[in-house]
């Protein structure tokens, strides 16, 4: 498995230098993900009262969207065993999938792809969720993962409590909820970039050892 030490490979250590920037871009690539996570749940509802569907739809969509997130963290949990070792690559296809998902969504205006948009938003984001701590073990081969996980969840905070209010600032601004999409692609975008790089990265290291 590609966590297995071998005893015939001997990987460089870690520079302090490596160690901050791969802090560094985690928490860029967290905050982006605690963004684009929580926003659909804030303006979904509001969106829907604002195109002239009911509240109880606006209720429903938000049930489809936990309803299927849980089917969709409990099914990456039971291929966990399988995808180990992988967990950061199962994050970039989940986030490809939702980045696609989100600009699709900004041009939607019907309650049936809203419908779409919540099973498929819950059901990529089940990854991220079933693997939330173990990643942490990828990223630097089992090292400094607490430090790793204390950046995740003070990020995620980050993103989750400016997201709204950005939000509801777009929306104000551009008087649609079309850039919002938008801008949640391109937090799943980011995700995208900085855990390729963290990816890259340990590639890299590998090689050299």
């Amino acid at each position: 498995m590609p966590n297995e030490k071998s005893p015939n490979i001997q990987k460089p250590p870690w520079s302090v230098r490596s160690k901050v920037v791969i802090h560094g871009i985690w928490a860029i690539a967290i905050c982006c993900k605690g963004f684009a996570y929580f926003l659909p749940m804030v303006i979904l509802p509001k969106h829907l009262i604002d195109l002239g569907y009911k509240e109880v739809d606006a209720v429903k969509v938000i049930s489809v969207f936990g309803t299927v997130g849980a089917i969709g963290q409990a099914f990456a949990s039971l291929v966990g065993d399988y995808v180990k070792g992988y967990i950061m690559v199962a994050n970039l296809v989940a986030a490809t999938m939702l980045t696609v998902n989100n600009i699709i969504a900004a041009y939607s205006t019907s309650l049936t792809a809203v419908y779409v948009y919540c099973a498929v938003s819950g059901f990529f984001l089940g990854p991220y969720l079933a693997g939330y701590y173990a990643v942490n073990n990828e990223i630097m081969d089992g090292e400094n993962i607490y430090t790793l996980f204390l950046t995740m969840r003070l990020s995620k905070g980050v993103g989750a409590t400016v997201g709204p209010y950005l939000a509801g600032h777009i929306r104000d601004v551009t008087g649609s909820y079309q850039a919002v999409f938008l801008s949640i692609a391109s937090c799943f975008g980011m995700f995208i970039l900085a855990t390729f790089l963290l990816i890259c990265n340990k590639k890299w290291r590998y090689l050299k050892s």
